[in-house]
């Protein structure tokens, strides 16, 4: 008969292989907690432009003020912690699009995801899309589209 400890030590081995093995099968090591719908409308913003695009940078450029990619903070709820010590997409990107919504703009989160990691980016528009804009904002990054005049009448022909 073996001694215990042999029987035990076999045993944990046998675990730490099979978990180890789990983990390393997987291309996503870290599984986020990210709440499915959280806001910052309690934090205001200096932008107040009529213009989609002006705005957008603006936010950007505020956001430039405070940012720092930190990932040991993906599960902080409080904007204020994450001004002091940083935050990731899901939160700068929830933080820009409460910012446009409360400026009178549609706006939000999209979640993109490949096999290693996720990311998240806010999508903006005017609500009158027949001679307005939209914007991506990625963090520290801004692209936005004027959309030319559209003949709605036209238009609607095209359409039936």
């Amino acid at each position: 008969m073996k001694p215990i400890y042999e029987v035990l030590i076999t045993g944990i081995l046998l675990t730490i292989m099979v978990v180890s093995s789990y983990y390393l099968g997987t291309t996503n090591f870290i599984k986020f907690n990210i709440p499915l719908s959280y806001s910052y409308k309690e934090n205001q913003t200096d932008c107040n432009s009529s213009i989609l695009s002006k705005n957008a940078e603006c936010l950007r450029n505020e956001l430039n003020t405070f940012f720092e990619y930190n990932l040991s903070n993906i599960n902080e709820n409080n904007f204020t912690i994450i001004k002091q010590s940083g935050g990731v997409c899901w939160q700068y990107s929830n933080w820009i699009k409460d910012n446009l919504l409360n400026l009178g703009f549609n706006s939000k989160t999209i979640e993109i995801y490949g096999n290693d990691i996720g990311h998240q980016i806010t999508i903006s528009w005017t609500k009158n899309l027949s001679n307005g804009e939209y914007c991506i904002n990625d963090m520290l990054n801004v692209e936005c589209t004027k959309l030319g005049e559209i003949n709605i009448t036209e238009y609607e022909e095209l359409t039936q």
